[in-house]
C-alpha cells in the first residue's frame, strides 16, 4: 500500500473513533476526575464539551458527565426531553446540571413528537440514580398526560431540585415535580428547594408530589401558585406504587397561593399530607386555597402519625385553615399530630368549615393557635369545627385566641360541628377544651400585603405571651425569630420581640 495512503487511512480511522467516543460519552482517563463541560445552542454533540467546543443537547451531557463534574448550559432555549443516565458518587460527589451563571435557559418540551421517550411525558427524568443536581433551568411548555417538569423515580439518593422555574405544563395530570419512591431501597437524602412552580394542570394530581417509598426529604422555599389542584403533597397507601409512605421529611418556608382544584367540589390543600408519617409542617404561608393545610389518609389501611403543623400563616382561604382527619371511619387512621402556634385568619369565605376543621383523628393536640374569622353572610363566624370530637379524651385543645370580626362579643361566636355552641363559655363548659384560652381582638399591626408581611402583634395584643411552652413549638417563629423569648410563648405564628 503507499505509504501516504496508509497514514490517510489511519488519520481517518482515529478520527472517525474519536467522534464515536463523543457520541457515546466515552472519555479519556484524565476526564474521569471531575471538571466543567458545557453546553451551548452553537455547539456540537461531537465536541468535547469544554468550554472552547461546547456539546449541543443536555441530553448529550445526561449520558456523558462524570461524578463530581458540573454542566454548564448557556443561553437558550433547548427543545428536548432529557434523561440522566449518569450518577454522581459519595466519593467524587453531585454531579450538577445547571444554567450557566447568568444566562436564562430554558428546556422546552413541547416538541412531544419528536422528544417523546418511552419514561411518559416528563421533560427531565431521573431513575436509579445518584447524586445528581438540577439548578437554575427555567423548564416550560409541554402538554402531557400523566407528565412532570422533572420526574424522580425507583430509588434514588442525594437528588437535588434547586431555583428552577417550572411552568405552563398543561393537560392531565401535568405536574412540576413529582418524585415516585417505587424500589425496595427508597429515594433518600431528596432536596427541592428554591423553586418557583405556576400555571401548571396537576389536577387530578398535584404540583409537587412525593409518593411511596421517600424518606429523609426537605421541600423549602419554593413558591408554587396558579395550578388546577394540590400544591404540595407528601403520599402513602397508594398501593399501585408501593406498600411504603412519605416520612422523615420537612416542607417548610414556602408560599403557595391559589391551588384549586378544577374537579368535584373544589376541595385541594396548599399543603397536603395524604398517608405521610413523621413529617414537620413549618414556617408556609398559604392563602387562597381551596384549603389552607390538610392532614388526612385517604387510603384504606394507611396509619397518619407524628405530623406536626407549626408557625405557618395561613389566610384568605376558600373553606379551611387547617384540616386534621380521615375522610370516613373505613379509611386510614390520623392519630398522634400537632396543631401548635399557627395564625389562622378569614379561612371560610365559601363555607363553614371554619378555621380549623377536624374529621376523623384521635390523640390530636391543638395548642397556641390563633383562629380569626369573620361570618359569611349567615351570622356564624366558624372557628372550629368538628365531628364530635372535641369530647374525645384523646384530644387536647388549649391556649388558642379565637376572635370573630364584626360580631359583637363572644357569646355570638360559633363553633360547629355534632354540636353547636353559641360562645366561648358554653363550649368550654360543655367539652372541658381550652380551659386556658380566650377571645380578643389579636391587634394586629399589619396584614399581609401582596402575600408578603403581616400578622405581627401589637404591645397589647391578648396572644402575648399567652401560650404554653410546648416541646413541639419549634425553634423560631414564621419569621425567623426565636420562639421562646422570656417564660410564655405568644399564641399564633409570630413572636413578638
Amino acid at each position: 500500500m503507499n505509504p501516504r495512503l496508509k497514514i490517510i487511512l489511519i488519520l481517518i480511522s482515529i478520527n472517525i473513533y474519536a467522534c464515536l467516543q463523543a457520541e457515546v460519552g466515552v472519555v479519556d482517563a484524565d476526564d474521569q476526575n471531575p471538571r466543567d463541560y458545557y453546553v451551548a445552542v452553537d455547539g456540537s454533540d461531537y465536541n468535547p464539551g469544554s468550554e472552547e467546543k461546547p456539546w449541543r443537547t443536555v441530553q448529550k451531557a445526561a449520558r456523558s458527565a462524570t461524578p463530581g463534574s458540573t454542566v454548564y448550559v448557556k443561553e437558550g432555549v433547548y427543545k428536548e426531553k432529557v434523561i440522566i443516565t449518569v450518577s454522581g458518587n459519595s466519593s467524587a460527589g453531585f454531579i450538577t446540571f445547571q444554567a450557566f451563571p447568568g444566562h436564562k435557559v430554558i428546556i422546552d418540551g413541547s416538541d412531544r413528537k419528536k422528544h417523546r421517550d418511552t419514561f411518559g411525558d416528563c421533560i427531565i427524568y431521573i431513575e436509579n440514580k445518584d447524586y445528581i443536581r438540577i439548578k437554575d433551568f427555567e423548564i416550560a411548555g409541554s402538554k402531557v398526560h400523566d407528565g412532570s417538569g422533572i420526574r424522580i423515580y425507583d430509588s434514588a439518593d442525594h437528588i437535588q431540585i434547586v431555583n428552577n422555574k417550572i411552568h405552563d405544563i398543561k393537560g392531565t395530570s401535568a405536574m412540576g415535580i413529582t418524585v415516585y419512591g417505587k424500589g425496595a431501597t427508597p429515594i433518600q437524602n431528596l432536596l427541592i428547594k428554591g423553586n418557583e412552580i405556576y400555571n401548571c394542570e396537576p389536577a387530578p394530581s398535584e404540583a409537587v408530589a412525593l409518593n411511596g417509598n421517600v424518606k429523609d426529604f426537605e421541600i423549602t422555599d419554593n413558591i408554587i401558585h396558579d395550578v388546577n389542584n394540590i400544591g404540595i403533597d407528601m403520599i402513602g397507601g397508594e398501593r399501585w406504587l408501593s406498600s411504603q409512605v412519605v416520612r422523615r421529611g420537612i416542607c417548610s418556608g414556602n408560599t403557595v397561593y391559589r391551588a384549586r382544584s378544577s374537579y368535584e367540589d373544589g376541595y385541594a390543600a396548599g399543603i397536603y399530607v395524604d398517608g405521610g408519617n413523621n413529617i414537620i409542617i413549618e414556617r408556609n404561608r398559604v392563602f387562597e386555597c381551596d384549603l389552607g393545610i390538610e392532614v388526612g389518609a385517604e387510603n384504606n389501611g394507611v396509619t397518619v402519625e407524628q405530623i406536626i403543623v407549626r408557625n405557618n400563616l395561613v389566610y384568605n382561604n376558600d373553606k379551611a385553615g387547617i384540616a386534621v382527619g380521615a375522610f370516613s371511619r373505613g379509611g386510614g387512621t390520623v392519630t398522634g399530630c400537632t396543631i401548635i402556634n399557627n395564625t389562622l385568619y378569614k379561612n371560610n369565605k365559601l363555607t363553614a368549615q371554619g378555621e380549623l376543621w377536624l374529621q376523623y383523628v384521635s390523640d390530636l393536640e391543638i395548642v397556641n393557635n390563633l383562629l380569626y374569622s369573620a361570618h359569611n353572610g349567615n351570622k356564624q363566624a366558624v372557628l372550629l369545627s368538628s365531628l364530635g370530637y372535641l369530647k374525645n379524651s384523646s384530644i387536647r385543645v388549649d391556649y388558642n385566641l379565637f376572635y370573630a370580626e364584626n360580631l359583637g362579643s363572644d357569646d355570638d361566636i360559633f363553633l360547629i360541628g355534632r354540636d353547636t355552641y353559641s360562645g366561648l363559655k358554653e363550649y368550654i363548659q360543655k367539652t372541658g377544651q381550652d380551659t386556658h384560652s380566650s377571645f380578643g381582638d389579636p391587634r394586629f399591626l399589619a396584614l399581609p400585603q401582596a402575600g408578603k408581611g403581616g400578622f405581627t402583634l401589637a404591645a397589647a395584643s391578648p396572644a402575648r405571651n399567652a401560650g404554653l411552652v410546648h416541646q413541639a413549638q419549634g425553634e423560631y417563629d414564621y419569621y425567623g425569630s426565636r420562639r421562646l423569648q422570656g417564660s410564655a410563648v405568644d399564641i399564633g405564628a409570630v413572636e413578638q420581640k
